[in-house]
């Protein structure tokens, strides 16, 4: 029975919508429709509760028709649409894979550029399809590793990796990124330096669709539903075209408010991410909130509760040692420290969210069509 009636729900605001998505009708019209579109009979009790829920929603709307009678008729909203057309109406029987699709491919993927790595300069250049002439420097890095962390190298040689490396910043060129590292190793007998083959690290703007696909591969993601999500930012023109690297399509943000947008919240996720691995790790164990908002960034369960038991055993050898350092009274003390390690949070917190909204409050009123999204990443935005 339960499982009629979830497909019954389903099927009905579906249907609701498709029809709505043609014209504006009366309640009665509508019911009808939707009727004949499931090839089955509803109550109008039942009718009547999902007609609600997508008012509720902001999926539809009642217009008032002026003519004679003065009649009401409901109509698909803007955002309704919008979301329809991206697969994010609640009712679709995948929202939950969009959903999960669109957080990681706006809010972690696309906007950031897709790095790679190789010793093959050549090649890279020839992918890109430019010269070597082409590549001009911007500046250069000098780094240390730690001289406890450098060990010799593998080789009959008798060489060591020396503690020092270069890093070599390209200008970037048609959007792309390089930079060049470089290190050296001795000889330990005679003392002879020579560099070591460079790794060029290149970050291309956007994502192509094999690039998410790799990239989230521990998802487990339809092919067909990846393109779909492409498919669907783009012809709504929240991404565009940038050009092909290896015959593949890349991919970015069209609006620079909504990129702007999603650097400023990808900011605050950051401080928000880093407070909760503190309190998780020193305090408290995870609550509903944390269950909800952590669901969309693992591709499963499982991955989600290996993390929180890394977390959990953290949590409890941080304690074992503060009870040897302070004694076995120091809860009182430590319950202190974390109320006042929190409040500072949501001090800084409520700042950045004001300053966020204040900011972008025109791009998040332009794009409140992706605002699950968006609260998924960022839910205090929306309170």
């Amino acid at each position: 029975m339960i499982g009629n009636s979830v497909e019954t729900d389903l099927n009905l605001k579906e249907a609701i919508l498709k029809i709505l998505d043609n014209e504006s009708m009366t309640s009665i019209r509508l019911k009808k429709l939707s009727e004949s579109k499931m090839g089955r009979s509803v109550s109008f009790k039942t009718y009547s509760k999902h007609l609600t829920q997508l008012l509720d929603d902001g999926m539809i709307t009642i217009e008032e028709d002026k003519g004679r009678g003065s009649t009401k008729k409901y109509a698909i909203s803007d955002n309704g649409r919008k979301r329809c057309q991206l697969g994010l109406s609640k009712s679709n029987p995948h929202y939950l894979i969009f959903k999960q699709m669109y957080i990681n491919l706006l809010f972690r993927d696309i906007a950031f550029g897709t790095t790679f790595a190789t010793n093959q300069l050549e090649h890279l250049l020839n992918d890109l399809e430019i010269s070597k002439n082409q590549l001009e420097i911007q500046f250069i890095e000098e780094n240390y590793y730690d001289p406890n962390q450098v060990s010799n190298l593998e080789s009959p040689h008798f060489e060591r990796r020396l503690p020092v490396y270069l890093i070599i910043y390209y200008k970037p060129i048609g959007g792309t990124h390089i930079k060049e590292s470089i290190e050296f190793r001795e000889h330990i007998y005679y003392h002879i330096c020579t560099e070591m083959d460079s790794v060029y690290q290149y970050t291309l703007p956007g994502m192509s669709v094999n690039d998410f696909v790799s990239k989230r591969h521990k998802y487990k993601h339809a092919r067909p539903h990846v393109e779909h999500t492409f498919n669907n930012l783009y012809k709504m023109g929240i991404i565009r075209a940038v050009g092909q690297f290896k015959k593949e399509t890349r991919y970015i943000i069209t609006d620079d408010e909504l990129l702007d947008l999603i650097y400023d919240i990808n900011q605050l996720d950051n401080l928000e991410k880093e407070f909760n691995r503190i309190w998780l790790t020193s305090f408290d164990v995870p609550n509903k909130e944390h269950f909800d908002r952590m669901k969309f960034f693992y591709p499963d369960e499982k991955s989600m509760n290996t993390y929180l038991m890394k977390l959990e055993i953290q949590r409890y050898y941080n304690r074992k040692e503060l009870i040897l350092k302070e004694g076995a009274q120091y809860f009182e003390r430590y319950q202190k420290r974390g109320k006042s390690l929190k409040d500072e949070f949501k001090a800084k917190e409520f700042d950045v969210i004001e300053y966020i909204k204040k900011k972008h409050a025109k791009t998040i009123q332009k794009y409140e069509f992706i605002s699950d999204i968006i609260s998924s990443v960022c839910p205090s935005l929306y309170d």
